[in-house]
């Protein structure tokens, strides 16, 4: 076994660790230096500071300051080991350092906190040649930066200067601020660690693509379990949100993650508790002890412990710092103190038991600053939730109690419950009871054929007593206010719009709909079939196909509740298929606080603000951060606020994520329909498992060899063959027609790198065929579960 390389040290600080090295008051003092911020954002009720503390291929620190801080901020890594503050890829690197400011707690107002978050960014070329995560990883025993090259620029070695790696993500602990004394917080996670990585990233990878000739496309990073899974993550009420961390072995086409491991010849025994599994590495020990090729004595020698290994490693898990040390022991060259067998026997012991404690990751950038973007944008929702539903008051009570308040411009004042007051020019008022009343009246029918409103009524006769109400409330209008209906309040626009009360709008939005969706007896009553389309609660996973499937079932149904669910946003592109304006994709640059904010709008946030400006009475659950394991019970089951899901449409790209919903609503016994636009084509799924219980995943499919399928798709990221066995297994293979077959084969120009194209007019037939079969099923109509359309050629293939 090769000699465990150690890492070059800090003579200066050599003896400084983590847990004694620094106090508030020095980093307090420290920080009066600093010069002003590259970049200032408000997140959530943090304002984060980015610091720009030394430049790419710049051996020169900007400011002493920042050096000094940066110096602090790494000492969180001496809880591993002796680490070198500083070492020579800074000399090449880009460091960016990252300060939130943010108050303790509602209480305290006066009470301020700050924390750090520091990160680099190592270009592959310069010297020294490649990253740190090259040096500390191997593929197969090969050299892993020859196997990056090959997998993913080929023959081209210059292009490896399009790699980079995130490296040395450290931290302060947050302290409080104060002219008085400062202190530790009490909780030493950083409450803003998701922000603040989130914000680095965006502002290192823009400087360098912005800065340098050859931008960077992929990105490297080293990191345990507990960073991926835990401090990088925004845990909002709606989901989870991190960024989209891509195994090193997904991304390479690698049969198992486990070709790719840390490089024990490097740093691993110099810092084991970071690159080795701690409990593993511990429970190894232990055994070791058991058996008698090490004692008691070889680990109070080479650890420097009063006290049993077994109480030494108990509370070092606790308290990572206390096992630094371990270090030490396996990096002893010859013979063990006291011990049966020799160091380099200890290390093959290791070698063979103890797994990996931190895994390599590369991401595309682009698809990297996308999710990084989805992350800053849900930290703030998570600290000031965000809901497109429109405040409701009643117009005749919104005037008595001055709710709503009108000056001589035509201007209105709202006062929101909590005192909040709203000014709302008349440029920014809508009236919309003309168009309902005047629309009902020359709608509905004559008493003589008009459905039963109720027992006695008709709907012809309950609304000619409306007219008269609103005619008389017309009368008594000064013309600032009309005490009639419903004023619906639009925060993100800042509009007030005055509705008809609740059961004239949906009147109005349904009449015309007449009885051309009824059952297939013909036995219910328009206002029977309203009702079971009232109580019917859509949930709709996945916000493109789907937002167009959710228009449709909200104009034919009508339903009280609907679901929404998607973590992505929306980008130009999706303009091809589905119905978007400007104010659709983006928000106004009123909210702008920085040239880098994210501005793009989250698809199921959109649906929902789309489907209020039609109607502000129903009532859409949003789930903007998708469906999580930690959201999937509440969007099947509902809870207090929330009602159940009757109907499930999936629509959703993640395959793992639409096989969990369909073996969920199968449990549950909920009808799943899935819409696949395919070129020309619309296919049709439906599982009806509130019939069938042992129906399967997929139709034509087992459940095993889906599940396999779908493995396969994670096994071999990337892999396009297994991409589409994967699409294949789900909805079978006849989708492959027309230019569609062409652009699969390979034989047709691809201006994108779009895996399925799609067409638009093709979307919207899915919403309109989605919209009217879960009508229908609803009513009680039978449908098989699989149907084909080609609206080219007008062919339709129904499956037994």
């Amino acid at each position: 076994m090769a000699k465990p390389r150690t890492a070059p040290h800090d003579g200066s600080l050599r003896a400084h660790f983590y847990s004694d090295s620094i106090t508030p008051q020095q980093v307090v003092a420290d920080a009066q230096h600093l010069p002003e911020p590259d970049e200032t954002h408000v997140v959530g009720n943090a304002t984060v500071s980015l610091y720009l503390a030394k430049g790419l291929h710049d051996p020169k620190w900007r400011h002493d300051a920042l050096e000094t801080m940066t110096r602090h901020a790494r000492q969180s890594y001496r809880r591993y080991g002796d680490v070198a503050l500083v070492d020579d890829y800074d000399d090449k690197a880009m460091v960016v350092l990252a300060r939130a400011t943010y108050v303790v707690a509602p209480e305290a107002p006066g009470m301020l906190a700050e924390e750090w978050l520091c990160a680099r960014f190592i270009p592959y070329d310069g010297l020294p040649e490649g990253t740190s995560d090259f040096d500390n990883c191997v593929c197969k025993e090969a050299p892993l930066a020859s196997v990056v090259q090959s997998a993913i620029f080929g023959d081209d070695k210059k292009q490896m200067s399009r790699v980079a790696s995130v490296s040395r993500v450290c931290s302060i602990r947050p302290y409080t601020i104060s002219n008085v004394s400062s202190d530790w917080l009490d909780c030493p996670k950083l409450r803003y660690a998701s922000s603040s990585f989130a914000l680095i990233n965006r502002y290192g990878l823009m400087r360098q693509a912005m800065t340098e000739e050859t931008p960077w496309t992929y990105l490297t990073a080293q990191f345990r379990p507990e960073a991926v899974g835990g401090s990088f993550v925004v845990r909002a009420e709606s989901g989870e949100f991190f960024p989209t961390f891509t195994p090193a072995a997904e991304r390479l086409n690698l049969a198992s993650p486990r070709d790719i491991r840390v490089n024990r010849d490097a740093e691993a025994y110099q810092y084991p508790t970071y690159f080795l599994d701690t409990r593993g590495l511990l429970a190894t020990l232990a055994r070791m002890l058991e058996e008698g090729a090490l004692s008691e004595e070889t680990m109070r020698h080479h650890l420097g412990i009063d006290t049993s290994f077994d109480e030494y490693a108990q509370t070092g898990l606790k308290e990572i710092e206390r096992l630094r040390r371990l270090g030490e022991l396996l990096t002893v060259e010859g013979d063990l103190h006291a011990a049966a067998i020799t160091a380099d026997e200890l290390r093959a012991r290791i070698d063979h038991e103890v797994g990996d404690g931190s895994s390599l990751f590369i991401m595309d950038i682009g698809h990297w600053l996308e999710s990084v973007n989805v992350a800053l944008e849900a930290s703030e929702r998570a600290a000031k939730p965000r809901t497109s539903a429109p405040t409701l008051l009643n117009a005749s009570e919104a005037h008595r109690y001055r709710r709503v308040v009108y000056d001589e411009a035509g201007n209105a004042t709202l006062r929101e419950d909590d005192g909040t007051r709203h000014i709302i020019p008349a440029s920014q008022q809508y009236d919309v009871t003309q168009a309902t009343i005047f629309g009902l009246n020359e709608r509905l029918t004559m008493s003589a054929i008009s459905p039963k409103a109720d027992n006695e009524a008709t709907l012809r006769e309950r609304f000619n007593d409306e007219w008269l109400r609103y005619a008389e409330a017309m009368m008594r209008s000064d013309g600032a206010g009309l005490d009639y209906g419903v004023y619906a309040y639009y925060p993100d626009a800042n509009e007030l719009v005055h509705y008809c009360p609740r059961y004239w709008h949906r009147v109005v939005s349904v009449a015309s709909n007449s009885k051309l969706i009824a059952d297939p007896k013909g036995e219910l009553s328009w206002r029977e079939i309203r009702g079971v389309f009232e109580e019917t609660v859509v949930a709709v996973a996945g916000g493109s196909v789907g937002s167009n499937i959710l228009h449709s079932v909200v104009m034919d149904l009508r339903p009280n509740d609907v679901k929404i669910a998607d973590k992505s946003v929306f980008k130009m592109e999706n303009i091809n298929r589905v119905r978007l304006g400007y104010k659709d994709i983006v928000r106004n640059n009123e909210l702008r606080r920085n040239p880098m904010d994210l501005m793009l709008r989250n698809k199921a946030q959109v649906a929902a603000s789309q489907l209020y400006a039609i109607d502000p009475y129903v009532n859409v659950h949003v789930y903007d951060g998708g469906i999580t394991e930690a959201t999937i019970a509440r969007f099947f089951e509902g809870d207090e606020d929330e009602s159940a899901t009757t109907f499930l449409v999936e629509e959703i790209d993640d395959p793992r994520m639409k096989v969990r919903l369909r073996e969920e609503a199968r449990k549950r016994g909920i009808p799943v329909l899935m819409m696949t636009d395919v070129g020309s084509c619309v296919q049709l799924d439906l599982m009806r498992y509130d019939l069938d219980p042992t129906f399967p995943l997929a139709y034509g499919t087992s459940d095993d060899y889906l599940h396999d399928a779908t493995n396969a798709v994670y096994d071999r990221g990337g892999d396009r063959d297994a991409f589409f066995a994967f699409v294949d297994a789900l909805i079978g293979t006849d989708y492959r027609q027309d230019e569609l077959n062409d652009i699969l084969n390979g034989n047709s120009e691809v201006p994108t790198s779009t895996i399925i194209p799609q067409l638009g007019s093709t979307a919207a037939m899915a919403g309109a065929i989605a919209a009217e079969t879960i009508a229908r099923i609803q009513l009680g109509e039978e449908y098989p579960p699989r149907v084909l359309i080609n609206k080219r050629t007008f062919e339709v293939k129904r499956y037994a």
